[in-house]
């Protein structure tokens, strides 16, 4: 098999809704210290897949639920699917 790397050039600014969403920041500095809920403005505009430019979530690939399901339909494996309102969440 052949295997390629993602990249994404153009990571996705003031895509986070800070009203809806319970995220708590670091008093010293304002970054993001924990996510407890996440959610995304409208995602009318936004791509099939797509990075944010956030620190906390560098490492975080955000899809379409469109994306999703072809994806399960393909039955690619190493994938697992997440609730973007989980998106800094660990859970093994």
């Amino acid at each position: 098999k052949e295997y390629y790397f993602l990249r994404f050039y153009d990571k996705l600014e003031d895509v986070i809704d800070m009203e809806n969403s319970n995220i708590e920041f670091y008093k010293q500095n304002g970054r993001i210290k924990k996510i407890w809920d996440l959610q995304l403005k409208s995602t009318t505009m936004l791509p099939e897949v797509f990075q944010i430019n956030n620190i906390r979530l560098f490492e975080v690939l955000f899809c379409s639920e469109e994306f999703k399901k072809e994806v399960e339909k393909l039955k690619l494996k190493g994938i697992t699917f997440v609730s973007s309102n989980e998106a800094g969440v660990y859970k093994p």
